[in-house]
């Protein structure tokens, strides 16, 4: 999308605009006529275009969406027309990075900054609809280096590293070298992203994170998330006392979600796993007494499919 933006604002376009005028409307999802009308009029490849932005695709009901290769589902991992970028590496580059349309990455390894969402300016949401790159559509202030650095959770640097890599050419990084759980390697970047959703989404007060309750979380919610949800999943490997603490902290749905709908059998395979895992049933004691959260299903009790 950033080669798009920068052709039309060597010509003075807006993208809105050359949709409208190309009378596919102003979504910045691509597929089919759509993605090979704008590829001839940016005269690009399609096929190259297809690799480089989200395809969304209906099938049998289910609405998805596939960027280079890999499919993942739900709004919450796409950023769509709010793009986030690492302005630095914007300077440097020209050009926005594929990994940064997924909003599970949230960090800049390079820079070892969190991705900007927002101009720190006027607090805008960023959009692709924009004069340049580097600048705000609606202040038209030039956006400037994150100041949060020196806050970035290490488990979003991680992860952020790892699904970078895994949106490239392999090989890339395996996951233990990272020091996240090694079989997350075997998950698809969908899978994997919701096994730490669920360990990290609610926080310690068992209150969920934002995204709960609105459509896109920012990169500094996401980053604490995912700090988070890697850091409970490595409670996984220790004493069952530790991983008796994770029974309240965990979002039960999400697991069901993935062992019944997961993209692979793989990912359907592990989220019954987890909800089998003999380590995080409830002691006997709590089984019987209080009531569960409104949402919460006995996955943990030892009749759990």
């Amino acid at each position: 999308m950033s080669l798009l933006l920068r052709t039309l604002a060597a010509n003075r376009i807006g993208m809105d605009v050359l949709l409208e005028h190309l009378g596919i409307g102003r979504s910045i999802y691509l597929a089919g006529s759509r993605l090979r009308t704008v590829a001839w009029t940016a005269g690009i490849d399609s096929d190259w275009l297809q690799q480089r932005t989200v395809q969304r695709h209906t099938e049998a009901g289910d609405r998805f969406f596939v960027l280079a290769g890999h499919r993942v589902h739900g709004r919450l991992l796409v950023r769509g027309a709010c793009p986030q970028l690492c302005a630095k590496c914007v300077h440097a580059g020209g050009c926005c990075l594929l990994p940064w349309e997924l909003a599970c990455v949230c960090a800049c390894p390079l820079h070892n900054s969190l991705l900007l969402d927002r101009c720190q300016r006027c607090r805008a949401v960023i959009r692709w609809n924009r004069q340049a790159l580097d600048v705000c559509h609606h202040c038209q202030w030039p956006f400037a280096p994150s100041s949060e650095s020196a806050e970035v959770p290490a488990g979003a640097i991680r992860w952020s590293t790892w699904i970078t890599q895994r949106l490239g050419d392999p090989p890339y990084a395996a996951a233990c070298a990272l020091g996240m759980p090694r079989w997350l390697d075997g998950l698809s970047i969908d899978g994997a992203f919701r096994v730490v959703e669920a360990f990290g989404c609610i926080e310690q007060d068992a209150r969920p994170v934002e995204h709960r309750s609105q459509a896109l979380i920012s990169a500094r919610s996401m980053a604490q998330m995912l700090d988070r949800g890697l850091n409970r999943l490595n409670m996984l490997e220790v004493s069952s006392a530790e991983q008796r603490q994770l029974v309240d902290l965990v979002d039960l749905p999400t697991l069901e979600r993935l062992a019944k709908y997961g993209i692979t059998e793989t990912d359907r395979l592990t989220g019954r796993a987890l909800l089998r895992a003999g380590g995080l049933r409830r002691p006997k004691s709590m089984r019987k007494g209080g009531r569960r959260q409104r949402g919460q299903l006995s996955l943990f009790d030892s009749e759990a499919p």
